[in-house]
């Protein structure tokens, strides 16, 4: 899936609140598969203001949707971004 086209459909006014949507769905997930690397990596990106960037978005939106793309999706939903959730659904 290519995660940085996704986060491209997303206003960038939105970026924020879609990365706080995201860290939720990351921290609620009762998945653990998350490399060490991509943990470093977005907390690395939270403490630097970086996660609602273009950047730090896609790792955010790859990393939610491999542990908990129901959620996910319904999170996409909720913020009126269902042109993402749909492309996440068609993979």
């Amino acid at each position: 899936m290519d995660y940085a086209k996704f986060v491209e459909m997303v206003p960038q006014d939105k970026w924020g609140l879609l990365s706080e949507r995201l860290i939720g769905v990351i921290l609620g997930a009762k998945n653990d598969k998350i490399p060490n690397s991509v943990a470093n990596t977005i907390l690395m990106d939270m403490k630097n203001g970086t996660a609602s960037t273009k950047k730090g978005l896609t790792n955010l939106m790859e990393v939610a949707v491999v542990l908990d793309v129901e959620n996910t999706i319904i999170s996409l939903g909720e913020l009126k971004m269902l042109n993402v959730a749909a492309e996440i659904i068609q993979g």
